[in-house]
């Protein structure tokens, strides 16, 4: 397993990542490739830490028919990070991917693990298409149940029960993500 952030520590910068994924999402923008590489932490003058999402290559703007942003219909983006609907190549693709991307991130920084992996890409996609995987609470000692509970409905397998929202889902993690 790889290194783990503590929620306590984590969740307050996520706050953040999903301020910018609404604003984002309210404008129908989808950046439809949201992994830690893409999720940068920069320091303001103050000392403050502000968060940055970067590398919108791939977003699509819902409703947009340009070939301009990217191809519509293909399977684009990181694939431990993909969506179900994303690696079934759905055109309908909404900011629900992008929910489901960010509970992905939760999952591994929060247990240093990825919550489904592969041997091969074949294999990732089964895994990820079946949507099982242990929750947080089995593999993270101490969290709080509504962290874990919180983070597998942003990775739901079946978007239509997946957190609708970037502000849905930082209701419930709120209570958890302390003020810096």
């Amino acid at each position: 397993a790889g290194q783990r952030l503590p929620y306590d520590e984590l969740l307050p910068l996520m706050m953040d990542v999903l301020v910018a994924l609404q604003h984002a999402h309210s404008r129908n923008i989808v950046h439809r490739d949201l992994k830690p590489e893409n999720i940068f932490l920069a320091l303001k003058a103050d000392g403050r830490t502000v968060v940055k999402l970067v590398d919108l290559g791939i977003s699509k703007a819902i409703g947009s028919t340009s070939q301009a942003i990217t191809q519509s219909g293909s399977a684009l983006g990181t694939p431990h990070y993909m969506a179900p609907e994303q690696l079934r190549g759905e055109r309908d693709v909404d900011g629900r991917v992008d929910i489901y991307a960010l509970g992905i991130v939760l999952y591994r920084t929060l247990s240093g693990a990825f919550p489904f992996d592969g041997r091969t890409f074949e294999h990732l996609v089964t895994r990820i298409l079946d949507g099982t995987c242990a929750p947080l609470t089995a593999v993270v000692p101490g969290i709080p149940p509504e962290v874990s509970d919180a983070v597998a409905w942003a990775m739901h397998k079946d978007r239509a029960q997946r957190a609708p929202s970037a502000e849905a889902l930082a209701e419930v993690l709120a209570p958890f993500a302390p003020l810096p």
